[in-house]
């Protein structure tokens, strides 16, 4: 077999073996991209796996949170919140 041949036939095999995975790491692609939304939302949940019981959160009741929070109204002191309207008195004069 002359040098060329064996050149040309390593050469074809290096080819192919670049061809055989065209979806690979070398994109730049990473495989967790896109999975910042869902740990962000698992860091700033309480329990984020309190769905996944087969029974329900003991001790939790909607009027026993109901009172919780008009107690909690009852309490609080409203303040007055002062409004504007941006850009008031622009180009009223003409």
């Amino acid at each position: 077999m002359s040098a060329s041949r064996v050149l040309a036939i390593l050469l074809a095999g290096v080819i192919v073996k670049g061809c055989d995975q065209p979806m690979g790491a070398s994109d730049g692609i990473s495989p967790t991209a896109g999975m910042a939304p869902r740990a962000n939302v698992r860091t700033q949940t309480v329990d984020p796996d309190a769905g996944l019981r087969p029974t329900p959160n003991p001790g939790g009741s909607g009027a026993r949170a109901a009172g919780i929070i008009s107690r909690y109204q009852s309490v609080m002191p409203t303040v007055p919140v002062e409004t504007s309207t941006v850009g008031e008195g622009e180009g009223d004069e003409g």
